[in-house]
């Protein structure tokens, strides 16, 4: 900070008769309203109305409060820190409110909740856990289309990277729990990730029995790159080779046309 901003922004706090030294101490060292400048949003300004940013925010809350919960390796009877937007917990209420940071809009928050649910979504899948899932899935379900939109739903949301749908992260973890909610939620069970696999073949290459039976019953089944590219008849035939006959009864389960079943 220049001293000429720290002039500027030590005249603004004096200038404040609520505020206490040991306040304006403390605050002249903190980031005030206008000292930060937020990127212009793409977002249509009439979602930017900050009377709805309140369902949004408590939406946010929730949604970090599960990522953490989801990442943290917790000990037995550790618990899962409580995750405040506002940040007023621990802060002196008086100097807030004398200092108010920018104000969220429902705009901002949504754009948030669009870059966060997908990797919630994944996460919660991989680790099967229905109860993110369940919580990302509803609030979906109960959003305005534009304030949380997300290609292809939160049910098919694709990693940028991979290019694997939460139904690919379900097969190759053996998500049972978690794929039953997803193909409820309409996730496709035809969808193809970057190498061009659908979920049953990793369901089937990492021999989830039941996962390979519920995605069947879904009405999946191996083609394209699983068959076309060799991969299907390379597993069958290393299974085989192993006499690994729980393999072979899964691939047989999969539908898989190859020599050897």
């Amino acid at each position: 900070m220049t001293p000429e901003c720290a002039l500027t922004k030590l005249s603004y706090l004096l200038s404040k008769p609520e505020l206490s030294v040991a306040q304006v101490r403390s605050l002249i060292g903190t980031p005030l309203r206008g000292e930060l400048t937020l990127p212009e949003s793409k977002i249509p300004a009439v979602l930017s109305k900050p009377s709805a940013v309140g369902p949004s925010l408590d939406n946010l809350q929730g949604l970090l409060s599960q990522v953490v919960r989801l990442s943290t390796v917790s000990s037995s009877g550790a618990r899962t820190p409580r995750i405040l937007v506002d940040g007023k917990n621990e802060r002196d209420e008086e100097a807030d409110e004398a200092t108010a940071p920018w104000s969220w809009t429902a705009a901002e928050a949504s754009s948030i909740e669009s870059s966060l649910f997908p990797f919630l979504v994944h996460l919660a899948v991989a680790r099967d856990d229905p109860e993110a899932v369940s919580f990302a899935l509803s609030v979906e379900s109960n959003a305005e289309p534009s304030v949380l939109a997300v290609s292809g739903g939160l049910a098919n949301c694709a990693d940028p990277a991979s290019g694997r749908s939460p139904l690919h992260v379900a097969a190759l973890n053996g998500s049972i729990r978690a794929a039953n909610m997803l193909l409820e939620a309409g996730a496709l069970v035809h969808v193809r990730d970057a190498l061009g696999h659908t979920p049953l073949y990793y369901a089937a290459r990492q021999g989830h029995e039941e996962l390979v039976e519920l995605l069947v019953q879904a009405g999946a089944n191996l083609g394209g790159t699983d068959v076309e590219g060799g991969y299907v008849s390379l597993a069958v035939a290393k299974a085989g080779g192993h006499a690994n006959s729980l393999a072979l009864r899964v691939w047989k389960k999969a539908r898989a046309t190859t020599p050897g079943l």
